[in-house]
């Protein structure tokens, strides 16, 4: 990657931090986890294109992880655990 892309990838780090550090942003960003299955299996046995469907959403998600960075990803993971933990 040149100089120049690593500058975008920066920036859009940026903005995707600004937006999902906030209380509000930390909601949505669990419902989308939520919503599409992030912490179960994308895998639909027998039917190809729903396991393909459901790593297309999963992908969504996983980019704005990667832009937030390694460690906000960790704390959603914890979290979401946790709460499985008390409501399960």
């Amino acid at each position: 990657m040149n100089n120049n892309g690593s500058m975008i990838d920066k920036e859009k780090a940026s903005l995707y931090n600004s937006v999902f550090s906030t209380r509000e942003g930390n909601l949505v960003l669990e419902d989308l986890l939520t919503f599409v299955g992030y912490y179960g299996d994308a895998f639909s046995a027998g039917d190809p294109c729903v396991t393909s469907y459901n790593c297309g959403q999963r992908r969504v998600v996983a980019r704005i992880l990667n832009l937030l960075g390694k460690g906000h990803a960790i704390d959603m993971i914890k979290s979401h655990h946790e709460r499985q933990s008390v409501d399960g």
